[in-house]
């Protein structure tokens, strides 16, 4: 799988769990399907982000995991 479809996979599983996953649901989800992206992640997650694709959430039980969201607290 190249890293462009990965990308897109990443965002339609936060798109379908919206608001519930942290990374770590993520990798485990994603990590059984396709093991040779998951060095890819974090960055998958970084540039969704930086594209206002999705925004993360604090986690308030685990800071450290924040869960993903569709889109930027603007509406964006």
């Amino acid at each position: 799988m190249d890293y462009d479809s990965f990308k897109e996979l990443v965002f339609s599983s936060i798109a379908a769990h919206d608001g519930e996953w942290s990374w770590y649901q993520l990798d485990r989800h994603l990590s059984q399907r396709y093991p040779e992206m998951m060095g890819h992640l974090m960055a998958a997650l970084g540039e969704l982000q930086d594209a206002g694709r999705i925004r993360s959430v604090v986690n308030i039980a685990i800071p450290a995991q924040p869960h993903y969201t569709l889109g930027n607290r603007d509406g964006a």
